[in-house]
């Protein structure tokens, strides 16, 4: 699993490091949902933007956005519109700290509450002093993570290409479930992405990706989640463009729950270009950045 993700890492970093920041306008972060669902160039016609995708997975998270994030930070002063594009659970397992773990040798994060801290630092200590963890950690600097390289069908897409789709009828998707929660954990790592977006003026977004149909059930619980979500953006300081998730149709679903087929790409992002334009910042309305408070 490592392995994957570290290639997943290394293609987005390629893709920024290849890219004139001055030349963009928006930049989209986040999970598989992105990855597989949106089609940067379409978005761009469909809403006159010039952006840049940099799709991680779940198992990077929020630490690792806000890792990628400050990258970007480091290398621009322009204000950007910047959308970060999760899965429906994506703030339910969103705190992951395994994912700083991928996209930082440092243990130590200052915008963390004193509890956040501590688990971020147990996950290093974890898996330098578990056994099996140390030689899995190992193999994967050998041959896996720092080695990690896209093949060019992955650099050409984007991503890494859909494999199939998904069996609705097995249990573990027909019993699948919307978290009840949002935890504490997250809102730490929210927060920070929050303050970064604020020291370069940034016009941060989150937008909630898309869902097979037939989970979805509309009831108290899936509100309560949803309505949490809603909350611990806003109190993050960042704008929820949507908080339900688009229903993805049999004849549409790809190899999750939570991904489109490849083939459907524009579909989806048509619709999600609907949602997003009208939170957009024009590149003249985008605002001067204020002193720096990462």
């Amino acid at each position: 699993m490592d392995s994957v993700v570290g290639q997943v890492t290394r293609l987005a970093e390629e893709k920024l490091d290849a890219t004139e920041l001055s030349r963009l306008d928006t930049i989209f972060v986040g999970d598989s949902a992105l990855g597989y669902g949106l089609d940067a160039s379409e978005f761009d016609r469909l809403a006159g933007t010039r952006s840049l995708s940099l799709p991680l997975t779940g198992a990077h998270g929020l630490p690792a956005t806000l890792v990628l994030l400050r990258r970007i930070a480091d290398r621009t002063n322009k204000p950007l519109n910047v959308i970060l594009y999760f899965s429906v659970d994506g703030l339910a397992w969103g705190e992951n700290p395994d994912g700083r773990f991928f996209m930082s040798p440092s243990p130590v994060e200052p915008a963390l509450w004193v509890d956040a801290q501590v688990r971020l630092l147990l996950v290093y200590l974890y898996r330098l002093i578990n056994g099996h963890e140390a030689f899995t950690f190992l193999m994967d600097m050998l041959h896996g993570i720092d080695r990690a390289a896209p093949t060019e069908d992955e650099r050409n897409w984007g991503y890494f290409k859909s494999t199939g789709k998904i069996d609705p009828s097995l249990h573990e998707n027909a019993s699948y479930r919307m978290h009840q929660t949002v935890p504490s954990g997250t809102l730490p790592w929210l927060t920070a992405i929050g303050r970064v977006c604020r020291s370069r003026a940034w016009n941060c977004l989150y937008v909630t990706g898309p869902l097979f149909s037939a989970v979805i059930h509309h009831d108290q619980a899936e509100r309560g989640y949803l309505d949490a979500s809603r909350a611990a953006v806003a109190a993050a300081g960042l704008q929820m463009v949507n908080s339900d998730p688009v229903p993805i149709s049999n004849e549409d679903r790809g190899d999750t729950l939570f991904h489109v087929a490849w083939e459907k790409r524009d579909k989806f992002t048509a619709i999600y270009s609907r949602l997003i334009a009208p939170f957009l910042s024009k590149p003249n309305s985008l605002g001067t950045p204020p002193l720096d408070d990462r």
